[in-house]
């Protein structure tokens, strides 16, 4: 009898291995097959959850051994599910079916000022869902299901490849347990009030969810992404061109995919914006230069938040620096407050540079105990490339001391 623990041991190395193959060269996609493929070895003949780790996502994924988590997660991770992603950002994604999170969390990566609405009804892809989706600050979840009206759904059956179930409203009451609701509606309870791309991933449901093809909701989707698997319910097909229109749509194919594009919503590119600070998946590097040792002198807060201590009269201002790579961002934005009672003035600098610290643009103010304001740069066009940031707080000439000046720069962006 073959040793069991060995084999899982060997498993288990060969991962490893291939994780600081892939972190070592994030881009090359035979280190993310070789990745992707230890990940298949270890799922399969085991049950339990296993964890991977995607540069492209910037944190640990879980994923259900045993089924069919690897191969969505395949798909999404070396581009072919999401090939067809348009240039131009969407501001509102509902994502329908959203199986175990992998779609989503690359969308929020893509697409970082994108509020995204996934939908998933079933209960065991819902908890992977929400593993995976839960560090998402723009991530917005629902187990509810999606359909034409409000209505208590029943489970037909299973996918053949088991993404997700297969639901009805043509079972008896008592076998309906599942509640389901519009698009508007659960937009509308996501704080949403539209969707300018939806993709969709239900399993045969797709007839029911695009039942009415002048449904108001449908005028502001401008993209869409439908699996057009064989298990499509007959008619569903003609049903999603009244849907989307040839004269109004360009139509294309990508995989199993059918991917529906609203010719007239062509918005011009809008660089994403680059936060300074953040409490999302991915780590942000800053160096601190000058700052009070104490535990008060640096801290985040709010997660895009910073106090930045200034030193005593007469030191250095505290600073602290980051290098963000622009793509013709053309604004430097950040809150500002000084939150401290009884305390001297302080000032507050913004200043932009190049990689090498020849400055660009810079910006100052000065704000008394308990106000608060905001320091804007214009950036000079076209900027591309690495460029430092640097935020600095000091005491004015002629204060007494710096006690309880809690100097705090609030969501810091470039934009």
């Amino acid at each position: 009898m073959p040793d069991s623990r060995a084999s899982l041991y060997t498993l288990l190395r060969r991962k490893i291995d291939c994780e600081s193959g892939l972190l070592a060269a994030p881009e090359a996609a035979e280190a993310l097959a070789a990745y992707l493929d230890s990940l298949a070895a270890l799922a399969s003949g085991r049950s339990g959850l296993l964890h991977a780790v995607l540069p492209l996502l910037g944190h640990p994924l879980t994923l259900r051994a045993g089924g069919s988590d690897i191969e969505a997660l395949r798909a999404v991770a070396e581009g072919g599910r999401l090939g067809w992603l348009p240039e131009a950002a969407p501001r509102r994604i509902l994502d329908v079916g959203a199986h175990a999170g992998y779609r989503a969390a690359f969308l929020a990566r893509h697409y970082p000022d994108a509020t995204i609405l996934c939908i998933e009804p079933d209960a065991d892809n819902f908890r992977i869902l929400a593993l995976n989706t839960l560090a998402y600050p723009n991530i917005r979840h629902s187990g509810l299901a999606a359909w034409h009206s409000t209505a208590r759904l029943g489970l037909a059956g299973y996918d053949e490849a088991n993404y997700g179930p297969r639901l009805t409203d043509a079972l008896l009451p008592e076998q309906r347990g599942i509640q389901a609701h519009t698009v508007p509606d659960l937009l509308a309870a996501a704080g949403m009030a539209d969707a300018d791309m939806v993709l969709c991933d239900t399993t045969g449901a797709e007839a029911a969810l695009f039942a009415d093809p002048g449904a108001p909701w449908l005028a502001g989707v401008d993209t869409a992404a439908i699996d057009m698997r064989e298990n499509l319910v007959p008619g569903t097909r003609d049903l999603l061109r009244e849907c989307f229109p040839a004269r109004l749509f360009d139509i294309a194919t990508h995989g199993p995919t059918a991917v529906f594009r609203r010719r007239s919503a062509a918005r011009s590119l809008v660089p994403p914006s680059l936060k300074l600070l953040h409490s999302a998946p991915g780590l942000l590097a800053f160096s601190l230069h000058d700052v009070p040792p104490e535990p008060w002198g640096f801290f985040i807060l709010d997660g895009e938040s910073c106090q930045l201590h200034p030193n005593p009269p007469g030191g250095p201002p505290a600073a602290i620096r980051f290098i963000r790579r622009l793509a013709g961002q053309s604004r430097l934005v950040s809150g500002i407050a000084h939150a401290g009672t009884m305390a001297a003035p302080i000032r507050f600098t913004a200043t932009l540079a190049t990689a090498d610290g020849a400055p660009l643009a810079r910006a100052s103010q000065v704000l008394a105990a308990g106000e608060a304001g905001r320091l804007s740069i214009a950036l000079p066009p076209d900027l591309t490339g690495p460029h430092l940031v640097m935020l600095e707080t000091a005491m004015l000439q002629g204060a007494p001391h710096n006690h309880n000046a809690w100097a705090r720069f609030l969501q810091p962006v470039l934009v």
